[in-house]
C-alpha cells in the first residue's frame, strides 16, 4: 500500500448529561473518520475522564481510581466500535489501577479483535506529584496494520529524544500521540517535540487533542489543542513538515493521507538520513541502511500526502 489515511480527534472534556453520551460521541467521531477513508482513529489522552465522572464519581480522585469497575464495558464498546466500523481505534488513555499502582494506559483495538496496550513511560509533574501514578516500563508497542508499522507515544513521552531511538529500532512508519494539554505552553511543547520526532525518525506523527473542560473539576480546566499531522522536512514533504492541522479547541475528527512510499524513500535517498544516523549514533555503530528500507521499490514518483479538510492559522 502506497498511501494510508489516518484520523485524529479533538475531544471536548465537557461534563456529560449521562454516561451513554460518551459512547454516542465516540461513535460519531469514529464514523466520520471511516467515511473519510481513515484506517485508524486516534483519541486523546485521558478522554475517558468525563465518562468516568458521569458515573456518580463526584471527585476527580474517585474517577482516576474508578476505571476497574467499568473496564468490561469500556473494552466491550470499543471492540464493537472497531469491528462495526472496521477501523483501528487508539482509545486515548485511561487511568488503570493494577496491583496497587495507577498507570496511564493506552489501548489499541483492532478490527480483527486484537487488543494492544502501552503505559505512559514519562509522567508529568501532576501525574507524579498529585495523582500518585506509576510510570510504565521502557518497552513500546509496535504493530503492523494496513501495510504500515505503527507505534504509540503518550503525550509527554514524545518529548524525549530517546523515544526516537526506540521507534527507529522498531522500524515504525507512523507514530500516534494521544495528548492532553492544560495550556498553550503545554500544547506547543508536545507539538514541537512531535515535529522533532517526525524529523528524527523520518516518520509521520499524528497528534490528537483534549479540548474544553469541566468547570466543576479543578483538575479539568479549559484544555487546549488541535489535531496535527506532521512529516519530515525533506523532499516531497510539506515545507514546514505539517500535513494538516485541526480546528482550534473544537471537537471534531480530522483526516490526513500519508504517502508511505515517499516516507520510505526519504530514509534511503533523502536530503538527510536522520533515521539511519540517529540509530547509528545511539548504537555507536556504522550507519548502514537497513535492508527493510533498501528493498523498497523507489520507481514511483513521490507524493507529499494530503489533508482532507482546510486548516486555520496556527495556535
Amino acid at each position: 500500500m502506497n498511501s494510508l489515511r489516518a484520523a485524529a480527534t479533538q475531544f471536548d472534556f465537557k461534563a456529560l448529561k449521562k454516561p451513554s453520551d460518551f459512547w454516542d460521541r465516540c461513535e460519531d467521531l469514529a464514523a466520520k473518520a471511516t467515511r473519510l477513508g481513515a484506517k485508524v482513529v486516534l483519541f486523546p489522552e485521558y478522554f475517558t475522564l468525563p465518562w468516568l465522572l458521569s458515573h456518580n464519581m463526584q471527585s476527580f480522585e474517585r474517577a482516576l481510581h474508578g476505571f476497574s469497575d467499568l473496564a468490561e464495558e469500556f473494552h466491550r464498546e470499543m471492540h464493537a466500535l472497531a469491528q462495526g466500523l472496521h477501523i483501528a481505534i487508539v482509545a486515548g488513555t485511561v487511568p488503570v489501577l493494577e496491583n496497587g499502582s495507577l498507570f496511564n494506559r493506552s489501548y489499541v483495538f483492532l478490527p480483527d479483535g486484537r487488543t494492544l496496550q502501552q503505559d505512559k513511560q514519562h509522567l508529568s509533574r501532576a501525574e507524579k506529584e498529585e495523582w500518585g501514578m506509576t510510570p510504565g516500563n521502557s518497552s513500546s508497542i509496535a504493530f503492523d496494520y494496513e501495510g504500515a508499522r505503527w507505534a504509540v507515544a503518550i503525550s509527554y513521552d514524545i518529548e524525549f529524544p530517546d523515544t526516537a531511538v526506540k521507534l527507529i529500532a522498531d522500524d515504525v512508519d507512523l507514530i500516534l500521540v494521544p495528548a492532553c494539554c492544560e495550556s498553550p505552553h503545554s500544547y506547543w511543547r508536545v507539538r514541537h517535540c512531535a515535529q522533532a520526532r517526525a524529523i528524527e525518525t523520518q516518520c509521520g506523527v499524528i497528534m490528537s487533542a483534549a479540548v474544553g473542560g469541566d468547570s466543576r473539576q479543578t483538575d479539568l480546566p479549559n484544555l487546549c489543542g488541535r489535531a496535527g499531522f506532521f512529516t519530515p522536512c525533506d523532499l516531497a514533504m510539506p515545507l514546514e513538515g505539517i500535513l494538516g492541522l485541526g480546528d482550534l479547541n473544537k471537537e471534531n475528527a480530522h483526516v490526513a493521507e500519508y504517502d508511505l512510499l515517499s516516507l520510505h524513500q526519504l530514509r534511503v535517498d533523502g536530503a538527510s538520513l536522520n533515521r539511519r544516523d540517529v540509530l547509528a549514533t545511539a548504537l555507536n555503530a556504522s550507519p548502514d541502511v537497513s535492508s527493510t528500507d533498501a528493498d523498497i521499490n523507489l520507481s514511483s514518483s513521490p507524493k507529499s500526502g494530503s489533508f482532507l479538510e482546510n486548516s486555520p492559522t496556527s495556535l
